[in-house]
C-alpha cells in the first residue's frame, strides 16, 4: 500500500509538472503572439509616419519654391507697376500730354517709347510671375488666388 500512494503521489507530481509545462507554454505562446502583434502594429504606424513625413516634405518643397519665385520677381513686378502708375498719373493728371503728346521732336518719341515699354514691362513681369506660380502653392489659398 504504501508503494501505491507514494506512486499516486508521483503521478500526482508528474501530473502537475506536465500542467504547470503545458501553461507555461501557452503564456509563451501568448506572449509570443503579442510581441508579433505588437512589431506588426509599430512597423505599420512606422510605415504610416515614414509617408506622412514624406507628403509633408514635399508640401515644404513646394511651399518653399512658391515663396521662393514670389520673393524672385515681387521686387521687379512692385517697380515696374510703380512706373506704369506715375505715367498713368502723368498723362491722366500732369501735363504729359501737353508737354510729350504732340510734336515729331526727340523728346515726344522718347516719352511715347518709354511710355509703351513701362506697359510692356508690367504685362511681362506679370506673365512672369503668372508662369511661375502657376503650378506652385502657398500655404494658404488665399494667398495663392492673390499671387495669381
Amino acid at each position: 500500500m504504501g508503494g501505491s500512494r507514494r506512486r499516486r503521489r508521483l503521478d500526482r507530481r508528474g501530473s502537475d509538472v506536465g500542467m504547470v509545462r503545458a501553461a507555461s507554454a501557452q503564456i509563451r505562446g501568448g506572449q509570443e503572439g503579442a510581441r508579433q502583434k505588437f512589431e506588426a502594429g509599430m512597423a505599420a504606424a512606422q510605415h504610416e509616419f515614414d509617408v506622412d513625413l514624406e507628403r509633408e516634405k514635399l508640401a515644404m518643397g513646394r511651399r518653399m519654391d512658391a515663396e521662393a519665385a514670389l520673393a524672385r520677381y515681387r521686387d521687379p513686378l512692385a517697380r515696374a507697376a510703380e512706373d506704369l502708375r506715375s505715367r498713368l498719373w502723368n498723362v491722366r493728371r500732369g501735363q504729359f500730354l501737353q508737354t510729350y503728346g504732340v510734336g515729331g521732336d526727340a523728346g515726344a518719341r522718347e516719352a511715347r517709347l518709354s511710355t509703351l515699354f513701362r506697359i510692356a514691362q508690367y504685362f511681362a513681369w506679370s506673365e512672369i510671375l503668372r508662369r511661375e506660380v502657376q503650378y506652385l502653392s502657398f500655404p494658404d489659398a488665399e494667398q495663392t488666388r492673390s499671387v495669381m
